[in-house]
């Protein structure tokens, strides 16, 4: 992109001179790759039949998916969110009754304290950072299997926290003009062969 004038992550708007120059250089680049990788996928014997048969074919059907986006009911996710935080602020009450006081459910340094000098919860490990008590997700999933109420009301709030910032209150922001969430459908980078999602990852 530096080549083209700009930097990565401050790419110029939609319509700049710069943008099809780089385009443009990329496609030529392409092109000009294409015998090496043909003759390459043809040496490769059942290689050739994978890209032609079942790949090519997928990309217009992939193309056709982006353009026409995924409908979202925001709504919905509107009133999941609400209902989610109502949730999450009753957890948060309950789990300050069973530690006695209020804390900072996000410090792994108060939480260890409450857990296993306050509480006397059965103590796991110390972190080699900080040489804080480790309440890691391993550690709280150990102490809620044991039976212990907090680790698992905790565990919950984490939950439902992680759901609602990366999906109900993200997704509904990057809805286009067209009502619709256009995600970019990756055919060619996950080791297994599968497909997958980014901007925004809509498989998750």
């Amino acid at each position: 992109a530096k080549e083209a004038g700009f930097d990565k992550g401050h790419e110029p708007p939609v319509g700049d001179p710069r943008l099809a120059e780089l385009a443009g250089e990329r496609l030529a680049l392409v092109v000009a790759l294409v015998p090496a990788v043909v003759a390459e996928l043809e040496a490769a014997g059942r290689l050739a039949s994978v890209y032609r048969d079942i790949e090519a074919p997928l990309v217009p059907v992939l193309l056709g998916m982006e353009e026409a986006g995924i409908a979202l009911d925001v709504p919905f996710l509107t009133a999941m969110s609400a209902e989610m935080g109502a949730e999450m602020a009753k957890l948060e009450g309950e789990i300050h009754a069973l530690a006695g006081e209020r804390f900072n459910l996000n410090s792994p340094q108060q939480l260890g304290v409450i857990l296993f000098e306050k509480l006397g919860l059965p103590a796991g490990r110390r972190t080699k950072k900080t040489k804080s008590w480790s309440t890691d997700a391993d550690t709280l999933d150990e102490l809620a299997r044991q039976g212990h109420e907090l680790p698992q009301k905790l565990l919950r709030f984490r939950e439902l926290g992680k759901l609602k910032s990366t999906y109900v209150d993200a997704l509904p922001q990057l809805v286009g003009a067209d009502g619709r969430l256009h995600t970019r459908i990756q055919q060619a980078v996950a080791a297994t062969g599968r497909l997958s999602s980014v901007n925004p990852n809509l498989q998750n």
